[in-house]
């Protein structure tokens, strides 16, 4: 059960990560737009 628990943090932290690589990458776009 605690391998379950820890492979779903792992899984949420990769896609935490990722929404806030896109945010970055569209504020970078937006920026180069201007």
């Amino acid at each position: 059960m605690k391998l379950f628990i820890n492979r779903i943090q792992r899984i949420v932290k990769i896609i935490k990560l990722s929404i806030s690589m896109s945010d970055l990458g569209k504020g970078a776009g937006y920026a180069i737009k201007r």
